[in-house]
């Protein structure tokens, strides 16, 4: 048993707060999404991004990139999203 296993044994949290991990990740990739989307958010508030605004999304395909998007789309009301990738991405 990981350290990580255990120390969720004591660990509380409201159940609306939770997810199930996806399978096909480990247990620190899927913790690293947090990060992710608490950087994305803090941009695009700092940014003081609002409802109908656009945003061009550089690495649109990475992990920050990808929550930008959906937070721009979904939470901030972006009227458009156009996001740059690698050709490998």
């Amino acid at each position: 048993m990981s350290t990580l296993q255990l120390l969720a044994e004591f660990t509380a949290a409201e159940e609306r707060l939770l997810a199930l991990r996806p399978k096909n990740l480990r247990f620190a990739e899927a913790a690293s999404f947090l990060l992710a989307i608490k950087i994305a958010y803090e941009g695009l508030k700092r940014a003081e991004f609002s409802t109908g605004k656009s945003i061009l999304v550089h690495a649109g395909a990475g992990r920050v990139g990808t929550q930008v998007i959906q937070l721009a789309k979904q939470v901030f009301g972006a009227s458009k999203v156009a996001a740059t990738a690698s050709s490998g991405n």
